[in-house]
C-alpha cells in the first residue's frame, strides 16, 4: 500500500472531523461491507469517505450504497438542505453502485424494504424525525442477515457517537413495537 493511501486512512480513522465518524472508518478498513444502507446522510461527507475506503479494498462494482434522506426537502432543524444531484455525482465517482431515495425513512422503507436487502451495514443518523424513524424500524429486520451490523448515532448536545446494535436486538425491538396500520 502506498504511503499517501496509508496517510489518508490514518487521517480518516484518527484525525477527521466529525470525530464520531472515526469509529466507522476504522471498522470499514478492517471489515469492508459490500452493501450499505444509510438513513440520514448529514452533509454526505461520511458516505463519500466510507465508499472511498471500501472501494480501496474491494472491487467497486461489488459495492452497493443506498442512502435515504429528505435532501432538498430537509427541514432546517435536521440540517442544511442537501442537493440530491450533487450527492449522487459525488458518490458515483467512487465507482460503487449508488441508490439514493428522497423521503422520510418510513415512507421509503415501506415501499422498498424488500428490494434493499440483504445489507451488511445499516447506519442510522440522529438527524431525522424520531416518529418516522420509529415507524421505519418495522421494516429493518427483513433487510438484515445474521452478520449485519447496525450503527445508530446518538446525540447529547453537540456531541454525537455511534452505538452498535446486534441484528438480533433489532428483531426483538421490532416485535415489542406495535405494527403500523396500513393507509
Amino acid at each position: 500500500m502506498e504511503i499517501a493511501k496509508r496517510l489518508r486512512i490514518f487521517y480518516l480513522a484518527y484525525l477527521s472531523y466529525p470525530s464520531s465518524d472515526r469509529l466507522l472508518y476504522r471498522l470499514v478498513v478492517r471489515h469492508p461491507p459490500r452493501n450499505i444502507l444509510e438513513i440520514g446522510l448529514g452533509r454526505g461527507m461520511r458516505a463519500a469517505r466510507l465508499l472511498e475506503l471500501i472501494c480501496g479494498q474491494l472491487p467497486a462494482d461489488q459495492v452497493c450504497y443506498t442512502g435515504i434522506d429528505l435532501f432538498e426537502a430537509r427541514p432546517l432543524q435536521f440540517g442544511q438542505k442537501l442537493p440530491l444531484k450533487r450527492v449522487y455525482q459525488t458518490l458515483r465517482q467512487t465507482g460503487a453502485s449508488i441508490r439514493l431515495y428522497p423521503g422520510d425513512p418510513y415512507t421509503v422503507l415501506s415501499q422498498r424494504a424488500n428490494q434493499l436487502g440483504p445489507i451488511d451495514w445499516l447506519i442510522v443518523s440522529a438527524s431525522f424525525d424520531p416518529q418516522s424513524l420509529a415507524k421505519a424500524w418495522f421494516y429493518i429486520p427483513r433487510m438484515l442477515h445474521p452478520e449485519s451490523l447496525v450503527w445508530v448515532e446518538e446525540r447529547a448536545g453537540k456531541k454525537s457517537w455511534f452505538r452498535q446494535l446486534p441484528a438480533s436486538s433489532v428483531d426483538q425491538g421490532v416485535q415489542s413495537r406495535p405494527i403500523p396500520k396500513a393507509a
